[in-house]
């Protein structure tokens, strides 16, 4: 145990390297081919402590282990995608939403014309943020569609 508490230093210094620049939590699993009696190499500091988790793999399949753990990885990118995707298309809607108020502010409309709300919520975002810029310019709501189309 002696050897382990040296060099879970080393890792902790790693881990806040990597916590300063991905300012994300970060989750350190330990993997022993030699077998370890705890579950958890840990320290406490006082005002610092440190957790790891550590999986005794003396008792397994190590190829298979490694399919496993590389499937874990995977789907843990495939979530962070998704989830990067349901921002990003958060951020779109809201960015026709504000435009679609912006015009029934300056036309002093109640509500969009159907032409118009479609031509809206079916524009990629360039053009959206194209129309954005350029529609207080515009006199009218036909010149406005005309720039969609």
């Amino acid at each position: 145990m002696a050897e382990e508490e040296e060099e879970l230093p080393g890792i902790v210094s790693y881990d806040l390297k990597l916590y300063n620049r991905y300012r994300d939590r970060i989750r350190t699993i330990i993997l022993c081919i030699k077998g370890y009696p705890a579950s958890e190499a840990a320290f406490n500091a006082g005002s610092l402590g440190y957790n790891t988790t550590v999986v005794n793999m003396s008792d397994k399949d190590g190829k298979e282990k490694m399919i496993e753990l590389w499937r874990d990885r995977k789907m843990v990118k495939f979530f962070k995608f998704v989830e990067e995707q349901g921002k990003k298309e958060g951020e779109k809607q809201g960015e026709r939403k504000l435009l679609k108020k912006q015009i029934k502010s300056k036309f002093e409309l109640e509500k969009l014309d159907e032409e118009l709300n479609t031509l809206i919520d079916e524009a990629d975002i360039e053009k959206i943020e194209e129309v954005a810029e350029i529609f207080y310019k515009l006199a009218d709501i036909e010149k406005l569609k005309n720039h969609f189309k």
